[in-house]
């Protein structure tokens, strides 16, 4: 089994509850193909990306996850919020599904697992 590194508490500025639309790397390179077939077509559109609404989910939600693949508990320390932080995000990405036929594939909990099982080195 994978042993983390004993690096400490991560910080969570705020209360974790901030939420974050989340993207797998396979999605967004998927993205990036259709773009580049569409070439010219595209230029000077504007497209949100992110994982949208289906893919939101707070670093509690996350961290959970991560418990859930690994058996870890990631040991977190609180600080301020820092300014500025929005406490939700989630993108829009309607225009690129509507136009570019692209909407993300992988749940965050399925890429959570594959990250852990790449770490471990059995993916």
């Amino acid at each position: 089994m994978l042993r983390p590194r004993r690096a400490g508490p991560r910080p969570f500025y705020g209360d974790g509850y901030q939420t974050r639309d989340l993207l797998h790397v396979e999605d967004l390179c998927d993205l990036y193909d259709v773009v580049v077939r569409r070439g010219e077509r595209l230029a000077g559109d504007v497209y949100n990306v992110g994982g949208g609404a289906p893919t939101a989910r707070s670093l509690w939600e996350v961290l959970g996850e991560l418990r859930r693949v690994s058996g870890v508990t990631v040991p977190v320390r609180h600080g301020p919020v820092r300014p500025g932080d929005q406490p939700v995000f989630v993108a829009d990405v309607g225009k690129a599904e509507r136009e570019l036929g692209w909407r993300p594939r992988i749940q965050p909990e399925e890429g959570v697992a594959g990250l852990w099982e790449e770490m471990a080195g059995r993916g």
